[in-house]
């Protein structure tokens, strides 16, 4: 439980910045007009998707840095060690987390509902 707790904690933050994303793109692409517009755009895009694969990556290193204190909630070494596993494969999960959460929030932001319908 503390595993997925703190997994989804990591969740919230990224989705903050999805919403983010949803209102910077397309601000940047309002703001002139034409290929100015579109390039402006994607720049930004792609710095959002950098800070989603850095800030993935941090709260993945803390996740896996508070492994040590999964004895503060079970003194059964046997749940400790089963606590182990979700909590190493949570911590790789949140640099998925960072990408997808990104890219959903520009693509809510572009209005491109039927390719996130459809998971492109």
């Amino acid at each position: 439980a503390v595993t997925l707790q703190l997994w989804q904690i990591g969740g919230v933050v990224l989705f903050a910045l999805s919403t983010v994303a949803s209102i910077i793109v397309p601000a940047e692409l309002s703001s002139s007009k034409g290929a100015e517009a579109t390039a402006a755009a994607r720049a930004a895009a792609s710095r959002l998707l950098c800070w989603g694969v850095v800030l993935g990556a941090l709260l993945g290193a803390a996740q896996l840095a508070a492994l040590p204190l999964l004895g503060l909630f079970s003194t059964l070494p046997e749940v400790r060690r089963a606590a182990v596993a979700p909590s190493v494969l949570g911590a790789v999960l949140q640099l998925f987390n960072g990408v997808t959460f990104i890219g959903e929030g520009v693509m809510v932001g572009t209005q491109s509902f039927p390719a996130l319908a459809a998971g492109q």
